[in-house]
């Protein structure tokens, strides 16, 4: 699990590849025991902001536990992550719902994280989840800019998680330039980084500035 068991004993940095995938089990790690730590009972009926404040406390009480694994020292959390970027100054700066940094390397890597609730309507939640401030903040490059990765979180109030993956699914297929899905990938393809997150799905955009991003659909059941 560590990224700190990857290293090159010589000091050389790890294969990036490897490094890849160490980072991403990591943070996948960190949100399913997060979220195993939360009582279930009440999430059916609470707002996004109680939710992700609930699970970013959890994170960061797994992060600050002495009994935690070595490789956890390395990550940090900070809920409602203020942007710096040119344009925006002060209070009126993005904010994005929470991030995961490592300090493994420098620039050091961050994973951004959008939640949005699913639950009847449909329509409202699929618009929501999919829309400029939601999926499309990573796609238009306001959120996650620089970095190839980022996570879409779904804390799923009614239905399946099934169900709620194909009506995504069926979105990026009826309008794939307007998600700038990559050609020549699945659409959304399910991925089990963790055991403990199992209802994680994948999908592949080409942002405007032409560079990738791999966007992780976590849905968390609620209900």
């Amino acid at each position: 699990m560590s990224l700190r068991s990857q290293a090159r004993r010589d000091g050389r940095p790890v294969d990036s590849r490897i490094y890849r995938r160490r980072f991403l089990n990591d943070i996948h790690h960190l949100i399913g025991r997060g979220f195993q730590n939360i009582s279930h009972l009440e999430l059916q009926t609470q707002d996004e902001p109680s939710i992700t404040g609930l699970l970013t406390a959890s994170i960061e009480n797994f992060l600050d536990d002495p009994q935690s694994p070595g490789w956890t020292e390395r990550y940090s959390i900070q809920d409602e992550r203020h942007l710096n970027d040119s344009e925006r100054q002060g209070a009126s700066r993005l904010r994005v719902d929470f991030e995961l940094t490592s300090s493994r390397h420098r620039p050091r890597p961050r994973f951004q994280i959008e939640a949005k609730r699913l639950r009847s309507p449909e329509n409202t939640s699929l618009a929501a989840y999919l829309g400029k401030d939601g999926l499309g903040s990573f796609l238009q490059r306001r959120y996650a800019k620089g970095h190839p990765w980022a996570g879409m979180m779904g804390y799923v109030q009614s239905e399946t998680v099934t169900s709620w993956a194909n009506r995504i699914r069926a979105s990026f297929l009826e309008r794939p330039d307007a998600f700038l899905v990559a050609e020549e990938t699945e659409v959304l393809q399910p991925e089990t980084l963790d055991p403990l997150l199992p209802s994680v799905y994948r999908s592949d955009h080409l942002r405007d500035d032409s560079q990738s991003i791999e966007i992780h659909h976590v849905f968390l059941h609620c209900c």
